[in-house]
């Protein structure tokens, strides 16, 4: 059965709740709308309609929570930014802040087989010192 595949608000939502709950170890709608730079009540018009997918645990006023198919996407997102801001940052040479802002858009619009052979580039990087002197003469042309 194919992978659901959810809006990039619906992934920033998820991403955002499990960052806080790491953080804080809780999470509440005005958390959300400060980390996201969002009105109370867009946050909490995204709620309900995340609680609808089945990916929170939502009631107004009370503390937010991933459910298990929430926590699985979460991690989904935050591996394909990670791996995205290891690769602009390693491989093209963009600043971290750069990388970061780019992750963000490109991690909701990457198919899984691009991303795996991604992972499979900045893998064979670290363990190939051939191939880890062209980076850095890159990183040094684009300095």
């Amino acid at each position: 059965m194919p992978k659901k595949k959810y809006s990039a608000s619906v992934e920033d939502y998820l991403e955002a709740i499990h960052e806080i709950i790491a953080k804080k170890q809780a999470v509440r709608a005005k958390d959300i709308a400060a980390w996201l730079g969002v009105s109370n009540p867009s946050v909490s018009g995204a709620l309900k309609h995340i609680a609808n997918l089945g990916l929170i645990n939502y009631v107004p006023y009370d503390v937010i929570t991933l459910t298990p198919l929430g926590e699985k996407t979460a991690h989904e997102v935050i591996k394909k930014h990670a791996t995205l801001t290891a690769f602009f940052t390693d491989l093209l040479a963009l600043s971290p802040e750069e990388a970061d802002e780019e992750a963000c858009k490109v991690e909701h619009v990457i198919s899984g087989k691009l991303l795996q052979r991604l992972i499979g580039i900045l893998d064979h990087v670290k363990n190939d010192p051939t191939f880890s002197k062209c980076v850095n003469r890159l990183h040094q042309k684009f300095s």
